[in-house]
């Protein structure tokens, strides 16, 4: 079955939801597959058919507006990659996409490739919603959306990162309701990143068929039970976790004698220097995939953060790391600092498979628990394998999303 995705980043293994969908789609053959995008970030070109849209050449009125992808690179044609996104360039951004000969070029290309269905990761660029809802309607085939995001319900301006709302905020709001609103009459089935994420929807679109596929993971359980191994953070530094980091490690520090070792990629200046001026922190930059795996694996403990700032702690109450998944499968003990309002706090807590603290306190003191006793140490990792079975094996996942996809459910 061929199926047209659409998504503001390409599938690929180098952005968090690129690689999540495209774990998803492991059972759909390479030629089965059409990626139409907009940004960079170097598409797993193995993987499927790349079509990337400039939206210089729609600006420009240059046709056609995109072509197949041949070749890799991180190159990003936005209009607002390049500089500072504001409400009012998102809404100018939107309305050069109403233009109905780039709705024909997208309509032409998924004619030709004979898709059968529309898969459009959600997010806050609302016309792209819009023109997956135009195709699935002009080809009378199904439209399956996948959904990680709860922009909708974010009633501050969180493009500005601030409380106070513009009148250009307030469009732009109403205008991405707008899109959902028709998405939900439209999309045949949703497909959440989490059981919170779906609830909060369900409570304003109650008439969907919903699902819930946690994030994936091809990781093999080594079991490495070993705590002379470095303490581990490897994950994004932006929505305030460098503040969180820099205050943990000076608490891991002092307690196991050891730097807290960062993986991770900033273009931050700001929290670059930070996190490298902290004498308490090892920051080894980013490393690829498979490296940081293996890092992971001889590992003794394994962090995640999330901000305890009462900005962030609003903003991301619904963010799912794609790190949690290989940090359960791992099978090294994992722990975890974040708001107990947050969707990763309850997660754990709900089947009990790491550690977790929320707030300083609590965090020095489990800390010292996990120095101090080394039974105690272990007394997650078997939760956290059965866990990661259960909710992020890729193999149960792409299986569950494939029979979603070609409407064989059973729901």
């Amino acid at each position: 079955m061929k199926i047209l995705v659409l998504s503001n980043n390409p599938l690929s293994l180098s952005n968090s939801n690129g690689r999540t969908l495209l774990n998803m789609l492991e059972c759909f053959n390479n030629s089965e597959i059409l990626n139409i995008y907009i940004n960079g970030n170097e598409p797993a070109l193995e993987k499927g058919t790349f079509y990337k849209i400039n939206e210089t050449r729609i600006l420009k009125n240059k046709k056609p507006y995109g072509k197949y992808v041949k070749e890799s690179n991180g190159n990003s044609d936005t209009l607002i990659a390049k500089k500072r996104k504001t409400p009012f360039k998102c809404l100018i951004r939107s309305c050069l996409w109403s233009k109905k000969s780039a709705y024909k070029e997208i309509l032409n290309i998924a004619k030709s490739f004979e898709a059968e269905r529309i898969i459009i990761q959600c997010g806050d660029s609302d016309f792209l919603i819009r023109i997956a809802c135009f195709l699935s309607k002009s080809l009378n085939i199904k439209l399956i959306a996948y959904n990680s995001e709860d922009y909708i319900f974010k009633t501050w301006n969180y493009i500005e990162k601030k409380k106070k709302r513009s009148i250009f905020f307030r469009i732009f709001l109403r205008r991405l309701k707008k899109s959902y609103s028709f998405l939900y009459k439209t999309a045949d089935s949703f497909v959440y990143l989490t059981n919170m994420l779906l609830n909060e929807y369900l409570e304003i679109f109650p008439n969907q068929k919903g699902y819930v596929i946690y994030n994936s993971s091809n990781v093999k359980p080594i079991g490495n039970h070993d705590k002379t191994g470095p303490i581990v953070y490897s994950g994004n530094l932006g929505v305030g976790r460098a503040d969180t980091l820099i205050q943990l490690s000076e608490y891991i520090y002092n307690i196991f004698n050891k730097k807290l070792t960062i993986c991770s990629l900033t273009k931050d200046m700001t929290v670059l220097s930070k996190i490298s001026n902290c004498q308490f922190i090892d920051f080894i930059g980013e490393l690829q995939y498979k490296e940081n795996i293996d890092l992971l694996e001889k590992s003794s403990l394994i962090i995640h953060v999330e901000s305890m700032d009462d900005y962030y702690v609003k903003d991301t109450k619904n963010a799912f790391s794609t790190k949690i998944a290989d940090s359960l499968f791992i099978g090294v003990p994992f722990f975890v600092l974040a708001p107990s309002s947050s969707s990763i706090s309850n997660y754990i807590k709900d089947n009990n498979c790491a550690f977790i603290a929320n707030n300083f306190t609590d965090a020095e003191d489990l800390l010292r628990k996990i120095y101090n006793d080394e039974n105690f140490r272990l007394s997650k990792v078997s939760n956290a394998l059965k866990t990661a079975k259960t909710n992020h094996d890729s193999s149960r996942n792409s299986n569950l999303f494939y029979r979603i996809v070609v409407g064989d459910d059973k729901k």
